[in-house]
C-alpha cells in the first residue's frame, strides 16, 4: 500500500482549486466601478504588454477574440484602457492602459504578489525530483482534463 493514498492527493488538489476560485471571485472597486477577475486579468494582460491588439490579447489570455472583445468594450467604457491605431499598421487597433488602468494593474500585481509569492518560494525550495514529479502530474492532469472537456 502506498504511504499517501491517491484519493488524498486528488482531494488536496480539488481543495486548492476551490481556494483559487475564492481568490478569483474577488471584486475590485476603483472609482465606484466594480471589476471582476476576468476584467482584471484583461488589464493585467494589457499592462504586461502595452500596445497589444485584440488577437494578441485573446491569445495571451487563452480566450476567443469575441470573449476578449467583451472585456475590452467594458474596460473602454469605464476608462481603464484606451484604443489607438498602430503606428506600424494603420488598420490595426491596439490597446493600452489609462492612468486609471495602470492604478488597477498595480493593485492587482500587489494582490498577486502577496497571495502567490509564497507558492513561488515553496517551489523554488524544492529539489529537481520534487519539481519534476509535480510538473509530470500537472502535465498529465491537463491532458486528462482537456480530453474530458472535449466530451462536454
Amino acid at each position: 500500500m502506498k504511504e499517501i493514498q491517491s484519493k488524498e492527493i486528488v482531494d488536496l488538489y480539488l481543495k486548492s482549486v476551490e481556494l483559487i476560485k475564492v481568490l478569483e471571485s474577488k471584486k475590485w472597486i476603483f472609482d465606484n466601478n466594480v471589476l471582476y477577475s476576468s476584467q482584471m486579468h484583461t488589464i493585467r494582460a494589457i499592462g504586461n504588454r502595452n500596445d497589444i491588439n485584440l488577437t494578441e490579447l485573446a491569445y495571451s489570455m487563452g480566450i476567443s477574440k469575441a470573449g476578449a472583445s467583451k472585456f475590452i468594450n467594458k474596460l473602454l467604457k469605464l476608462d481603464f484602457i484606451e484604443k489607438f491605431q498602430s503606428s506600424s499598421n494603420k488598420k490595426e487597433v491596439c490597446f493600452r492602459l489609462t492612468d486609471k488602468g495602470r492604478h488597477a494593474y498595480k493593485q492587482h500585481e500587489e494582490f498577486s504578489h502577496s497571495n502567490f509569492s509564497h507558492i513561488y518560494k515553496m517551489l523554488d525550495d524544492m529539489n529537481f525530483v520534487e519539481m519534476s514529479s509535480i510538473k509530470s502530474f500537472l502535465d498529465k492532469l491537463i491532458i486528462i482534463l482537456e480530453n474530458a472537456a472535449k466530451t462536454l
